[in-house]
C-alpha cells in the first residue's frame, strides 16, 4: 500500500492536471507576455532586458506582463519596483497561477525551461533567449549528457524564435550542442543578446547601481571575480561559497585598498553563497543584472562562464582564474571558438592580483600587452552585434514582426527525418537489437531522432553513451496533459484498444498535444515503434503531425516475435500481456507497415493477426 506521503503527492498532481487541463481550454491572450528567468531565480538576463524595452516603447503600451519568481519574498526589490505597475502580475513559479498565465499568454518568453507539463499551444509565441554563448561543452556534447539533455531539448523544439549573439553560438549550441539542424523549424534571430544592453550605462552610472542595491564601491578600481558552478548536475551544484570566500580575501589583501574586489556567483549556486557570511562584503546582490555589474568593472577574472564572452564586447582587460581545467576538461569539456586565450590564464590567487597589479604598466605580463590583440579577435568573432541597441532591434523583429533582422533557417540540410521509438533501453536483447539497427543506418543520408521513455536508472544513461553520436536522443518524460475524463478515456484505450468500428484513432486532440508537448514543431518523414509493445506510444505516433513536404509520415511497428504468442503467454497462471498487446494490435490498421524481424515471422505474423490489419 502506498504511503500518505504518496498518496498526497498523487492527489496534488491529480488537481494540478485537472487545473491546467481547464486552463488549456481558456482562449490564449494574445496581449499578455509572461517572462521567465533561470526557473524564476529573478528578474534577470534577456528577459529582463526584452520586458524593459517594451514597457519603454510606446506601441507595445497595450501589453501586459506577467513576471515569474520561484519565491516571490525572496525578492523584495523586484517586487517594488513591480507594485509600481498596475499591469505587471507577479506570480510564483509552479503556484495554480502560474499555469494559468503559462497556458493562456499569448507571448512566452524564457531565457532556460519551462517545467515538464508545459506544451505550447498553437496560438502562443514561445521566444527562448538562452542565457549566454556557450564555453563549456553544452547538451551533447557533453560527455553522458543526453539525459540531462531532454527538457531543455523538449524546449527549444517548442520555441518559435532562438535568440542568438552570433554565427558561432548559432552553429556550437542550437545547431550542434543540442542537434537542432533538420529538427527546429522556429527561427533563429541573430541581432545579438539583449541583456548587454545594459553593459552601455557607464562606470559611474553602474557603480551608483551597485551602491543602491547594497554593494558601495570603496576602490578606485574594480575586479569583478565570476566562476562559474561546479558539479555534476546543475540541480544539485557543488557548494564552493567557502572556497569562493578565501579567494576574495586574499584577492583583497594583495591588491591593497586601491581596488574594490566584488563576486558574482552562477545562478545555481547563488543561494549557497549569500548564506556564507564571509562573502556578504563581496557578494554582489542577486537580483542585480550581472551586465550592469560587468559596465562596474575595470576587469574581469573568470574561467568558463559565458559572462566572459559578455565582457568581451567591453573591450577591458580579463584573467582566466582555471586550476582545474585539465579535471574540467575532462568531464565537460570546453569550446574554442578560436586560437589563443583572450587573457592569461592561472592557476592561483596571487598569480591573479600580480596580473592585475600590471594593468596599465606596458610591461609585457600587462594583459593589454600580451593579451589585447587575441581578446579583440574573439570580441569581433563572438560579439559581432553588440551596440546597445539589441533589445530595440529584437522587439522590432519579433513582437513588430519586422522581416529586415537578421534570421536564421535550421530547418533543413535535405535528409529525410526518421523518429524511433527505442523504449526504455533496459539492458536487455531488444535495446541491443535497438542499438544495432541505429548503427547500422548510414546517418550521412537519413536524420535519426531516437525517442525513449527516460528514467534516472543509470544502466539507461549507461545504454545511452553507447548510441551512434550522430541520433538525436530525445527522452520523453512527464506525464501527458489532460482532464480526468480524458485521462480515463485513455487509459480504457491502452488497455481495451481502439473500436473496430472507429475509422480513426481516437483521442486526437490529447496525443496531438502530447506531440506538440515531446517534440514541438518538429516534422518527421517516417515513424516508428521499434519496441512494439505498448499502445501508448503508437497512438502517440499516430497523431505525428505530417511531414515537411505536407504529406503524412509513413507509420510502421515491428513485431519481434509471435505476437499472438506472446499475447496468450501464460505466466504463473495469468497472461499479462494479452490486454495490453490487444491495444496494440487494434492500432495495425492505422499504420502502414508491419515489420517483422524474420520472413518466418512475418508469414506467422500475418497470418495470425489477419484479423487486425490486411495480409499486404
Amino acid at each position: 500500500m502506498p504511503g500518505l506521503g504518496a498518496v498526497r503527492r498523487r492527489v496534488r498532481r491529480a488537481a494540478l492536471g485537472e487545473a491546467i487541463a481547464a486552463f488549456r481550454r481558456l482562449p490564449v491572450d494574445p496581449d499578455l507576455v509572461l517572462h521567465e528567468s533561470f526557473a524564476g531565480n529573478g528578474m534577470l538576463c534577456n528577459p529582463e532586458a526584452l520586458y524593459r524595452r517594451l514597457r519603454a516603447d510606446e506601441r507595445y503600451a497595450h501589453l501586459r506582463h506577467v513576471w515569474v519568481l520561484d519565491d516571490p519574498a525572496s525578492h523584495p526589490t523586484v517586487l517594488a519596483e513591480l507594485a509600481e505597475d498596475p499591469r505587471v502580475q507577479v506570480v510564483a513559479r509552479r503556484s495554480t497561477a502560474y499555469f494559468r498565465a503559462l497556458s493562456t499568454a499569448g507571448w512566452l518568453v524564457n531565457n532556460a525551461t519551462f517545467p515538464a507539463e508545459f506544451g505550447k499551444r498553437p496560438e502562443q509565441v514561445y521566444v527562448n533567449t538562452w542565457h549566454g554563448t556557450p564555453l563549456k561543452r553544452m547538451g551533447y556534447d557533453i560527455p553522458g549528457g543526453i539525459p540531462g539533455a531532454r527538457n531543455v531539448v523538449r524546449n527549444l523544439l517548442q520555441a518559435d524564435v532562438l535568440l542568438s549573439a552570433s554565427p558561432t553560438m548559432t552553429e556550437t549550441l542550437y545547431a550542434g550542442a543540442y542537434k537542432l539542424r533538420n529538427a527546429f523549424r522556429g527561427r533563429v534571430l541573430e541581432e545579438g543578446y539583449p541583456r548587454m544592453d545594459r553593459q552601455h550605462v557607464g562606470a559611474e552610472h553602474a557603480r551608483a547601481l551597485l551602491a543602491a542595491h547594497g554593494t558601495p564601491v570603496a576602490g578606485e578600481r574594480v575586479v569583478l571575480l565570476a566562476p562559474t558552478w561546479r558539479g555534476a548536475d546543475f540541480q544539485d551544484p557543488r557548494d564552493d561559497s567557502a572556497a569562493l570566500a578565501g579567494q576574495v580575501a586574499a584577492l583583497r589583501a594583495a591588491l591593497g585598498p586601491g581596488w574594490t574586489v566584488l563576486l558574482k556567483v552562477h545562478q545555481a549556486v547563488a543561494r549557497a553563497a549569500r548564506a556564507h557570511p564571509d562573502l556578504r562584503q563581496a557578494l554582489v546582490e542577486h537580483d542585480l543584472p550581472a551586465n550592469v555589474v560587468l559596465a562596474a568593472a575595470d576587469v574581469l577574472v573568470a574561467d568558463y562562464s559565458s559572462i566572459l564572452v559578455d565582457f568581451l564586447a567591453l573591450d577591458r582587460p580579463l584573467v582566466l582564474l582555471a586550476p582545474d581545467r585539465a579535471t574540467y576538461d575532462a568531464e565537460r569539456g570546453r569550446y574554442a571558438p578560436l586560437p589563443g586565450s583572450p587573457g592569461p590564464v592561472v592557476d592561483t590567487v596571487d598569480e591573479v592580483a600580480g596580473l592585475v597589479a600590471a594593468l596599465g604598466t606596458g610591461a609585457a605580463d600587462d594583459p593589454q600587452v600580451s593579451h589585447g590583440a587575441v581578446r579583440r579577435a574573439w570580441r569581433d568573432h563572438l560579439c559581432p552585434h553588440e551596440d546597445g541597441h539589441v533589445s530595440q532591434r529584437v522587439v522590432d523583429a519579433v513582437w513588430g514582426r519586422g522581416e529586415g533582422a537578421r534570421w536564421v533557417d535550421l530547418a533543413s540540410d535535405g535528409r529525410p527525418r526518421v523518429l524511433v521509438y527505442v523504449g526504455e533501453l533496459k539492458p536487455n536483447g531488444m535495446t541491443t537489437s535497438a542499438r544495432n539497427v541505429l548503427g547500422a543506418l548510414d546517418h550521412a543520408l537519413v536524420d535519426v531522432t531516437a525517442v525513449y521513455s527516460h528514467s534516472p536508472d543509470p544502466e539507461q544513461a549507461a545504454v545511452l553513451a553507447t548510441l551512434p553520436p550522430a541520433v538525436r536522443a530525445v527522452g520523453r518524460f512527464g506525464a501527458i496533459n489532460g482532464s480526468r475524463a480524458t485521462q480515463a478515456a485513455r487509459h480504457a484505450v491502452q488497455q481495451g484498444g481502439i473500436p473496430r468500428r472507429a475509422a480513426a484513432p481516437p483521442l486526437a486532440g490529447m496525443f496531438a498535444d502530447e506531440w506538440q508537448r515531446c517534440f514541438g514543431s518538429a516534422r518527421f518523414d517516417s515513424v516508428v515503434d521499434f519496441i512494439g509493445y505498448g499502445a501508448f506510444m503508437d497512438l502517440l505516433l499516430l497523431a505525428a503531425p505530417p511531414a515537411p513536404d505536407g504529406r503524412a509520415p509513413h507509420r510502421a511497428i515491428w513485431q519481434h516475435n509471435d505476437m499472438v504468442a506472446d499475447a496468450h503467454r501464460d505466466v504463473g497462471g495469468r497472461t499479462p500481456l494479452r490486454r495490453r498487446l490487444g491495444a496494440v494490435f487494434s492500432t495495425y490498421r492505422f499504420f502502414d507497415h508491419l515489420v517483422s524481424v524474420s520472413p518466418a515471422l512475418r508469414d506467422v505474423n500475418r497470418d495470425r493477426l489477419a484479423g487486425y490489419a490486411p495480409a499486404e
